[in-house]
């Protein structure tokens, strides 16, 4: 558990990574925008996912501003009946010159700062400062993978080379509790609201109770 700043809160957000994308599918780094829309794998996971989350009382959606994660935010919404913003807190993670470039020219041991890449500390900051804004209520966040990890790994103690193995495949959800000032990370990774999931969340969250 960590300390926010803002002790009134009663928050559960699910952070949900976007649907599977051109980008994953051409296995290349991209924070950009305007390219790289969902597959026709990532909609229907994105519809799978939306499935799930009707099992919660969802009060508010928001959305990474690229393009993979608002395609994956509108099914969701149509699905739960709910309109969605977009922030800029949720976005991809800057890549600086690995934009465009394959995952297989590098390995996982390179110093990301030689290339520019969006330091690990700056991702913590701002999805602290994203989940610190929120209001009451179920709140899900459609993001990307490292914006994911970051709050995850560091309610885990972690840093970023330490938690490498920590990974949420697309459509995949975490979900972390805030309350008086604390967040807990309560499963990480996980393509479904399981029965078990059910039984870690406070029943006021709920959609719909846990079976005995």
């Amino acid at each position: 558990m960590h300390s926010l700043k803002n002790s009134r809160q009663d928050v559960l957000l699910v952070l949900v990574r976007h649907g599977q994308s051109e980008v994953n599918t051409k296995g290349i780094f991209s924070s950009s925008r305007d390219n790289y829309p969902l597959t026709e794998k990532g909609r229907e996971q994105a519809g799978a996912i939306s499935e799930e989350l009707k099992k919660l009382n969802v009060s508010k959606i928001y959305s990474s501003p690229v393009k993979r994660a608002v395609e994956t935010a509108t099914i969701i919404s149509t699905n739960l009946g709910l309109n969605f913003e977009q922030d800029d807190r949720l976005a991809e993670r800057g890549f600086g010159s690995l934009e465009g470039t394959s995952y297989s020219n590098y390995s996982w041991r390179m110093k990301k700062e030689e290339y520019g890449v969006e330091e690990f500390g700056i991702l913590c900051a701002r999805m602290n400062s994203f989940m610190n804004d929120l209001s009451n209520g179920v709140v899900v966040a459609v993001t990307h993978g490292d914006t994911m990890r970051a709050p995850a790994l560091r309610m885990l103690g972690l840093d970023e080379t330490s938690g490498f193995g920590l990974r949420a495949y697309n459509a995949n959800i975490a979900v972390i509790q805030i309350k008086d000032g604390w967040h807990a990370l309560i499963a990480f990774g996980m393509p479904m609201v399981s029965e078990e999931l059910l039984k870690k969340i406070p029943e006021r969250f709920l959609a719909v109770g846990p079976s005995n």
